[in-house]
Formats: C-alpha cells, structure tokens, sequence
C-alpha cells in the first residue's frame, strides 16, 4: 500500500527543490553584495584615497609658503638678537625642506594617480585580476593638474633652492598658481566621486533587482505551497473518505497488489474469515484459496493486469481450516499512468 503515496512523494521532493531555489539565490545576493563590497575596497577606494592625498598635499604645499614668507619678514626684521634671528633662519630653512619634500610626495600621488586611472583592480569569484580601463575625461583632468604643478614647481623652486630662499616673496602670481592647483585637484577628486557614484548605482540596481526577484520568487514559491497543500488536503480527504467507506462495507474486501500479495483486508473479510491481519497481509492471494479450486487466483491476477475485471464462484479457506464458498468479483485499480498496480477484490457470500 505504500506505493499509493507514491506521486506524493515525488511531489514533496518537487516542492522540496522549489524551496531550495530561493536559498541558491539568496546566497547569489550574499555573494554579489560581498564582491561588490570588496571590488569597491580594493579598486576604487585606494583612488579615492590617492585624489584625496594630492588634495592634501597641495593645501598642505600651500600653507607651508605661506608661513615661510611669514617666517623671513619676522627674520628680516631682526636686528641684534642673534638667538632668536638663529631660530628664525632654521625655521626658514626646515620650512623650504619641508616644502620641498611635500611637493615630492605630491609628485608621487600625482603618479599614482595618473597609473590608477590606467589600470584598475577587478575582482572575481577566484581572484584579483588587474584589467586596463579608461576615462577619458579624468583623465584629461589629471593631465590638466600635472601641467598647473609642473609650472608651479619649475616656478617656484628656483626661488627657493640654494641661497635664493632669503629674497623670496609669495607673490599673488604664486598664490594664484596654487589656487589653480587646488581647484584642479578638487575637480580630479569631484570626477573620481562620480566614476565610484556611477558604479555604486549599477550595483544598486542590480542589487535591487535580485531583491525583485527573490520576493517574487518566494511570493511564487508561497502560492505554490498553498496550492499543493490545498491539492493535497483534498486527496487526504478523499483517501480518508474512500478508506473509512472500505472499512464499513459490510461486505468482505481485499486488495491486492498486481503480483498476487494481499496489502489489505477490511474487517468484513476478517470476522467472515476468521484470520487476523497478520495471517494474510504480505501473503499471496494463493494463500486462502482452496487447493482443489486455486485455478481462479490466476485468472483474476491475468485479467487485472489487462485491466479487465473478474468475476466467478470460488471456496476460500478460513482460519478453523475449512472453507466457505462465495461470488467474487475482481476490478482492477490504476495508477495516474493508468497502469493497474493493485486490484480489489469483493466477496458476496
């Protein structure tokens, strides 16, 4: 009888692998958030870090000069204190090296810079791999920046290298260079905000459509369930209907598998005959008829597996050893392939 429950079986396992469909994706969404998180660390937040170093650099560049031309008016002034004119004149001269050194490190974020918008980490599943990409207007950005700096250095060193430091004044040409600098700094740094802003929201959007997708695949998946649980309360009744209608026919009743083997026997067939459940179920049908008239067993097994019904006088045995005679009647039972694997079998004494 257990194969009755066969097709629900088959269909827990289906529901089973619906369900496991949404946990795939939901794991998918893990993955890409992860990736996407880690591909923004590793390649456009290094840039972000380096637009904002020259930004730094070059205020930093800028207020050195500054308190430099402050420095040598105050050491300019100076008359007869040689301790304090010594101390201004070593802070003059840790200033120029300081301004010197600061507009090295510019040089060399301005390098790692240009070199970032040329070649650019991508991260995948396995590994990190290193792909060549281009914006065109950074670019020209960046080449604008190098350019302002490179006047700025070619102008402003020669004033401060060697002895020529003690004549220098940050005249507004200066300033305006380094204005220009800066603003071309800022305009390097809004561009790269807008290559990172412009890649965030292809990740939103492929981010929020997995999340579409999901809910919609769950809401799919959850009327699905409704709708086999409804199908399967239904055929739970009618089994339960069709069984306890089985077990109150007053009638003797069996069924039978399409091998021969009684797999049930309704309380009718078991007071009439005496046996218990456990001295015919797994049995084969051959097991009660009597001996001298057990030609019928195999005409009822050979018309059932041609789905055709039975029908005929026979003697079974009883439990006490004798028999009894009855009219039975065979009709096959078929499966949804319209195979018959059972067939049932009513006596009328």
């Amino acid at each position: 009888m257990k194969s009755i429950f066969s097709s629900w079986a088959s269909l827990s396992k289906h529901a089973g692998a619906m369900l496991m469909v949404p946990s795939v994706l939901a794991l998918s969404v893990v993955g890409f958030s992860f990736f996407s998180w880690n591909k923004q660390m590793v390649q456009e937040a290094p840039l972000l870090d380096v637009v904002m170093e020259v930004r730094v650099d070059l205020e930093h560049a800028h207020q050195l000069l500054f308190k430099m031309e402050k420095d040598l008016n105050e050491l300019r002034s100076v008359r007869d204190d040689q301790e304090e004119l010594e101390t201004l004149h070593n802070r003059v001269i840790a200033g120029v090296d300081d301004f010197v050194a600061s507009m090295q490190t510019l040089k060399n974020h301005l390098a790692e810079l240009s070199e970032g918008t040329a070649m650019m980490g991508s991260v995948t599943l396995s590994n990190i791999e290193v792909t060549k990409i281009s914006d065109d207007e950074l670019a020209l950005k960046i080449v604008d920046l190098e350019n302002t700096i490179e006047i700025l250095d070619a102008h402003l060193m020669p004033e401060l290298l060697g002895d020529a430091y003690q004549e220098f004044a940050y005249s507004e040409h200066d300033q305006e260079l380094f204005v220009d600098a800066i603003d071309s700094a800022k305009v390097c740094d809004g561009r790269v905000h807008a290559l990172i802003k412009e890649r965030l929201d292809l990740q939103r959007r492929l981010f929020l459509l997995l999340i579409v997708v999901f809910s919609a695949l769950i809401a799919y998946i959850f009327f699905k369930w409704r709708q086999l649980n409804r199908q399967m309360e239904d055929s739970l009744a009618d089994i339960y209907l069709t069984s306890q209608a089985t077990e109150q026919l007053p009638e003797p009743v069996l069924i039978i598998s399409s091998g021969g083997i009684i797999e049930y026997g309704n309380p009718a067939y078991f007071e009439q005959s005496g046996f218990g459940a456990t001295d015919v179920i797994g049995k084969h049908l051959s097991t009660i008829a009597v001996d001298d008239h057990a030609s019928w067993v195999d005409d009822v097994i050979k018309n059932s597996s041609e789905r055709q019904q039975w029908q005929g006088e026979v003697r079974t045995l009883n439990r006490q050893g004798g028999s009894y005679g009855s009219f039975i009647m065979s009709s096959p039972i078929l499966d949804r392939t319209l195979s018959p694997t059972f067939f049932l079998l009513r006596q009328n004494l």
